[in-house]
């Protein structure tokens, strides 16, 4: 596992949208913060061969008005029993999704990523 000089501090990076699709990409940190718009939006990551080993977190907070949806995570992200994730849509509300990068063999095709996560939704 390599460690990046900028995550020598717990500073979680802002992931601007495109389009409603929020990149996370690993390289350039390990912690996300992002804003689901109201509106579909997708979660998707950018992951290298040198992300193997990396963990981290995705935190989520809805915006406060809207109709916030989701839509599904990609294969590359594995959950437990491969369910699917049953996403908070309520305004205002802040989720989190831990990852874990397994496997990334060629950084050009995501069939060979394998990132296991876990969705927690709905902090009080």
């Amino acid at each position: 596992m390599r460690i990046l000089s900028h995550q020598t501090h717990a500073c979680p990076q802002t992931v601007t949208h495109s389009s409603n699709t929020h990149t996370c990409d690993l390289s350039t940190n390990k912690d996300f913060l992002l804003t689901a718009q109201a509106a579909s939006n997708t979660i998707a990551l950018s992951v290298e061969s040198k992300d193997v080993g990396q963990a981290g977190n995705i935190i989520i907070t809805n915006v406060g008005s809207g109709t916030v949806s989701f839509a599904a995570l990609p294969s590359y992200m594995l959950t437990p029993d491969g369910g699917t994730v049953n996403f908070v849509t309520s305004n205002n509300a802040v989720s989190i999704i831990s990852y874990y990068v397994l496997q990334c063999t060629d950084a050009a095709d995501s069939s060979t990523w394998k990132v296991l996560v876990n969705y927690v939704g709905n902090f009080a």
